[in-house]
């Protein structure tokens, strides 16, 4: 069954007429991930953007993106605001920007609960502290009076997985979420969402440019180049056997960079 089906979706800017995205067509399968890559400006971001409904307001979308049901492309601001959070939980590229730098991450994080699942700051806090227990951030009760600058990335980026378990949402966007992250926090949070997926089932698109996250975290992978998808399928399938000239490209200069750093591992052990 699929939980999000986009048909034939184009983006555009209403002030000079450029297409961002066009002829866009993808699904994301109940309790799977779905990756989506390509180089910078390729429309991976504006095209999750187009689903969460947070696009700017020259931004305009044709074709449909059907959720539960339901045209997302055609849902007045209020409901988006109803299915954002609640069935749609999106994690940014930058942790920073999602909380308001005057509150404590505790503030933040309640005040998203409550919004979207009702009930008293003492409710809240409880599904607080649970969250924070499953992403093991340590000392959690520290971490949450401190403001969003005195966290590294990393923190933030597992704060924010930690509020999609708590909100408890049908899919989770992650757009890029690893990217200005280290390699060891990148590897600690990309095990973080194989554990949100693992222990709650939930579906997800994950937008990235490193083709190894995704190739350990996701199902099924659209290629986007220029606006325009160029190849997808099974993640496996599309990595042994690349059909498109651009993404044989992409595979192909991972496995080589791949095999550079077993060389100079290699030859460290042995100098």
């Amino acid at each position: 069954m699929n939980v999000i089906e986009a048909s034939n979706l184009k983006i555009w800017d209403s002030r000079n007429g450029e297409v961002i995205v066009n002829d866009m067509s993808f699904s994301l399968k109940a309790h799977s991930c779905l990756a989506i890559v390509g180089e910078s400006g390729s429309g991976k971001s504006m095209t999750v953007k187009a689903i969460s409904g947070i696009h700017k307001p020259w931004i305009c979308c044709g074709g449909s993106i059907l959720f539960d049901g339901r045209d997302l492309l055609k849902q007045p601001p209020r409901a988006m605001r109803e299915i954002r959070g609640k069935k749609i939980f999106m994690i940014f590229q930058d942790g920073m920007s999602a909380f308001d730098p005057s509150c404590t991450i505790r503030s933040s994080f309640r005040e998203i609960l409550i919004e979207n699942l009702g009930g008293a700051a003492q409710q809240a806090d409880l599904k607080i502290a649970a969250a924070m227990e499953k992403v093991v951030l340590t000392d959690a009760g520290g971490l949450l009076d401190k403001y969003p600058h005195q966290l590294s990335g990393g923190m933030l980026q597992r704060v924010m997985i930690a509020i999609a378990l708590a909100l408890e949402p049908d899919v989770i966007i992650a757009d890029e979420p690893t990217s200005s992250l280290d390699t060891i926090t990148q590897f600690e949070v990309v095990n973080e969402f194989q554990r949100l997926r693992r222990e709650n089932g939930v579906a997800m698109i994950f937008i990235s440019h490193d083709l190894g996250v995704v190739r350990k975290l996701a199902d099924e992978i659209v290629v986007m180049r220029k606006g325009e998808k160029v190849e997808a399928g099974p993640v496996e399938e599309v990595f042994r056997h690349p059909q498109n000239e651009y993404t044989q490209y992409l595979v192909h200069t991972r496995m080589a960079l791949a095999e550079n750093y077993k060389r100079l591992i290699q030859v460290r052990q042995y100098a």
